[in-house]
């Protein structure tokens, strides 16, 4: 009897360590399961965004008579072949798409714009002046409109170095991408308030 009970005692022992085991790995397959779903709403939910807004841009980009979205294929075939020369003419590419939608949302003039009490020159080789011209019409101020004048501002001179000096394959897609979403918000800032 004392031997039967040793022996249920050592089985109630290991079944006791082994019901530990079996919960630890309960836990870390649900931990591992939670994270993973986690990962993914946040994925769907990045990439939905993402979605969104480049079917916007590309819809603005569509109402620029086409011209816009051909650019952009453009720039993405360069980067793909990864060449530096390849990198240089998507550069250059990005500057007149630029250059191109600064056209598009405010033709260059020879009369000056008011922005808040200071006179911008708005001719035509005053790209950005005129894309800060058009934020304003647009009723943008204060941080946001900055932030649209610092980015272009940046973008459009690496964009211009670029044509001139080497600009690697790396980042080169980064200002590509930069571009395409600082003109996406451009474009997609709707329509002027009401007086």
């Amino acid at each position: 009897m004392r031997e039967r009970s040793q022996l249920m005692s050592s089985y109630a022992a290991s079944a006791a360590a082994m019901s530990k085991v079996l919960a630890s790995i309960d836990a870390q397959i649900y931990r591992y399961a939670g994270d993973v779903y986690a990962e993914l709403q946040f994925s769907e939910i990045q990439a939905s965004l993402f979605e969104d807004s480049r079917t916007a841009v590309d819809a603005t980009f569509a109402t620029m008579a086409g011209a816009a979205l051909k650019k952009v294929d453009s720039i993405s075939e360069r980067l793909a072949a990864n060449d530096a020369e390849a990198v240089s003419q998507a550069m250059s590419t990005c500057r007149r798409l630029i250059d191109a939608v600064a056209d598009h949302v405010f033709p260059g003039s020879d009369d000056p714009y008011d922005l808040n009490g200071q006179t911008l020159n708005v001719k035509q080789n005053a790209v950005l002046n005129r894309i800060n011209a058009f934020v304003h019409t647009r009723g943008v101020r204060g941080g946001r409109a900055d932030r649209l004048r610092r980015g272009m501002s940046d973008v459009y001179g690496r964009v211009s170095t670029g044509v001139h000096l080497d600009v690697d394959g790396h980042e080169a897609r980064y200002l590509f991408l930069s571009t395409y979403v600082l003109l996406g918000e451009v474009l997609t800032l709707g329509t002027p308030p009401a007086s």
